[in-house]
């Protein structure tokens, strides 16, 4: 127990790793919130813990990958960017800074990332949202 607190702990200590592409967030994924950052590793657990019924990231078709946006019923494609040193994913196009869309990536290895939406109005109501990779790096990938 001590041994993985202090790995968690290592992983977490360092700076976030920079998003390559969309195609690493394809896959299917656990998935829950927190709003406190003292829930950020029983919350990790957590998402890989909901694989049962997984979030599912696919391709967009436009090289992005689909995920819902804040209260939006139906998936639509994002787009990795980066600006000012922080990774997002953004709607294609020109999107505003304040687009309730918009997303920055926390937190991203090959098996889990963290977002928060820019939004703070939408950033309030859904937290920090944690991904798990069900099944290990690169599983579920298609």
């Amino acid at each position: 127990m001590r041994r993985t607190a202090l790995a968690l702990l290592a992983v977490f200590s360092a700076a976030p790793a920079l998003a390559q592409s969309a195609e690493q967030f394809v896959g299917r994924w656990g998935f829950v919130s927190y709003w406190n950052e003292a829930d950020r590793a029983k919350s990790i657990a957590g998402a890989r813990g909901s694989c049962g019924h997984p979030y599912v990231i696919a391709r967009g078709p436009n090289g992005g990958v689909m995920m819902h946006a804040a209260d939006a019923a139906a998936p639509s494609e994002l787009r990795v960017a980066s600006a000012e040193g922080k990774t997002y994913l953004v709607p294609p196009g020109n999107p505003e800074p304040g687009n309730r869309a918009n997303r920055e990536l926390i937190i991203v290895d090959a098996n889990t990332f963290i977002t928060r939406y820019t939004s703070e109005e939408a950033h309030g109501r859904y937290g920090m949202m944690v991904y798990a990779r069900c099944g290990g790096a690169g599983a579920g990938r298609r």
